[in-house]
């Protein structure tokens, strides 16, 4: 076990590494150990700790800051089309000056509900540069790293990527419970800090070498890709032939001449769509406990909630990544899929139960746990097939457009399933907007998890039925 370890370890050093691959390996290690601090100071969970307890953020507006990572994507189209036909890594670097640039203006909002909707502004602004950022790496991955090893190459530097984005936020609350009960505005020292050690991954993504680049622009503008990919679809089904007119990269040409990953987008938007709504819902049952524990206790407000938002699920990110990594280099994204989709039935399962206990808040807090961790095993699974598993469909010169398919409907379902998920749980006041009445609803409390298991089940039996047609059809190819 010691020696399997070892050896695990190992793989993390540039020197380990195929000679191709070394050079782009070592950038992005520096990388992945230094932009995930200011990506935790801006992701959802996070956040919505410190907006409702530092500026006093309504739930409508937690629920805004809990769905940008996710409708931010329906900016992935526009990413696409900036980034075909251009160089990676530079374009790649001066997005991620952008998020850092977000986290500078965050740091100078005044405290308190002065400060809450552009607190709201600025974090949808830097999630829409982080999909940006995503929708370039993920064609970087696909030149650089070939696809027998690209989930375990990539998975040891989202692993990497994880440990630091899971541990920031826990020093940050240390932090902000030490001094903001008698200085709300040292939480610019949070901020100012993050924005600095983003500096040192900018630097080393902006000489990151792309392999075949020449040629990975030249097919984006011609639209010339020879051959096929997948070894699993019919010509007919991929928008990989070497024909210029079946080369129209717009969403809804790739979903209807791909049908294979029309259907797979249709089994990820259930998911995903109980997914976002239930995890929305969880963290806002659990803000909400968090506020009624007292400054002066034993832990603080601040650390209790990001540990129970944020910290733990990263924790068990880490830890998964390198079993669903090595079983994903495996098999095709579709039957990853049916394995991955039980966990996350038994997740939104867990959060029912939860909800539905009448127990002391700090009991409550500290169940909190058990489907907390589940939804960190489950978040690492889905951000390595979320991020790869369009390649067991997309060429290469179409990795970009697949990838930002994928980004749209995420989008789409981000509009939409934070705010169910929400509204579904704590209901809404009643409303007059001209002459025209909204009833109020009081929401259905815990049986909002009763409906999000409900979907995550529909969307399993999705993935089992696509997974029985690509393996009847011989399966993936790891072909590039």
């Amino acid at each position: 076990m010691g020696q399997a370890l070892l050896q695990y370890l190992r793989g993390f050093d540039p020197t380990a590494q195929p000679p191709s691959i070394r050079r782009a390996y070592r950038r992005e290690l520096v990388a992945a150990c230094s932009f995930p601090v200011p990506l935790a100071m801006i992701e959802g969970a996070v956040v919505s700790v410190i907006a409702a307890l530092l500026f006093e953020a309504r739930p409508i507006e937690l629920a805004t800051i809990l769905a940008a990572p996710m409708f931010a994507n329906l900016t992935s189209g526009f990413w696409a089309r900036l980034s075909r036909g251009r160089r990676k890594a530079p374009m790649l670097a001066l997005i991620q000056c952008g998020v850092l640039a977000t986290l500078g203006g965050i740091a100078l909002l005044p405290t308190g509900r002065d400060g809450a909707l552009w607190l709201v502004g600025l974090v949808v602004l830097a999630r829409c540069l982080v999909a940006g950022s995503l929708t370039v790496q993920t064609t970087i991955w696909r030149a650089n790293y070939p696809r027998a090893m690209r989930s375990r190459v990539t998975g040891r530097l989202m692993l990497i990527n994880t440990v630091v984005f899971a541990t920031a936020p826990v020093l940050a609350a240390v932090w902000l419970d030490r001094f903001l009960p008698s200085a709300p505005w040292l939480f610019r020292g949070v901020y100012v800090g993050a924005a600095l050690v983003g500096i040192i991954a900018v630097a080393s993504i902006a000489g990151l070498r792309v392999r075949r680049e020449r040629s990975l622009i030249k097919g984006e503008i011609t639209g010339y890709e020879p051959g096929t990919t997948t070894g699993i679809s019919t010509p007919e089904e991929l928008s990989v032939t070497a024909s210029t007119t079946d080369h129209d990269g717009s969403m809804l040409a790739i979903l209807r001449r791909d049908r294979l990953f029309r259907n797979y987008m249709v089994a990820q938007f259930l998911a995903g769509l109980a997914n976002m709504a239930g995890n929305t819902a969880m963290i806002v049952f659990i803000v909400g406990l968090i506020e009624t524990l007292p400054e002066d206790g034993w832990v603080g407000p601040y650390f209790v909630g990001i540990l129970l938002t944020s910290a733990v699920v990263q924790a068990l990110v880490a830890l998964s990544i390198p079993f669903w990594a090595s079983y994903l280099d495996k098999v095709h994204v579709a039957r990853f899929r049916t394995r991955h989709g039980l966990l996350w039935i038994a997740t939104q399962s867990a959060q029912f139960i939860l909800a539905i206990l009448t127990l002391p808040t700090t009991a409550l807090l500290a169940l909190a746990l058990i489907p907390r961790m589940m939804q960190g095993l489950v978040f690492g699974g889905g951000k390595l097939a979320w991020q790869l598993g369009h390649h067991d469909f997309a060429g290469r010169n179409h990795a970009a457009s697949y990838m930002g398919v994928h980004q749209t409907l995420t989008g789409v379902r981000g509009l939409v399933a934070p705010y169910l998920g929400v509204l579904l749980f704590t209901g809404w006041d009643r409303a007059d907007w001209g002459g025209l009445t909204l009833p109020g609803f009081n929401g259905i409390g815990p049986w909002c998890f009763a409906i999000t298991t409900a979907l995550a089940v529909l969307a399993w039996l999705g993935f089992v039925r696509l997974a029985r047609e690509i393996d009847a059809r011989g399966g993936p190819s790891v072909e590039d």
